[in-house]
């Protein structure tokens, strides 16, 4: 009983960080092809994909605006 309700929070914690990482990688200044790759890795293999999308996105470079403001 206690194994089934430990799986289901770890299944639901895995969900909610994918999201995450899903909304993350949609609103970023990546190339669409990019965002589709990672998209599909981080689908297909949830914990690999957020693994090594946290170690090796460069996510950084990519959030930044690609413009100065107009002051």
């Amino acid at each position: 009983m206690h194994d089934g309700i430990i799986a289901t929070l770890v299944s639901i914690i895995i969900l909610i960080l994918d999201l995450i990482v899903l909304f993350e990688i949609l609103n970023s200044n990546r190339p669409v092809s990019s965002k589709v790759l990672w998209s599909l890795l981080v689908f297909f293999f949830p914990l690999l994909g957020i693994v090594l999308y946290f170690l090796f996105a460069n996510r950084e470079e990519h959030n930044r605006a690609q413009y100065e403001p107009i002051v």
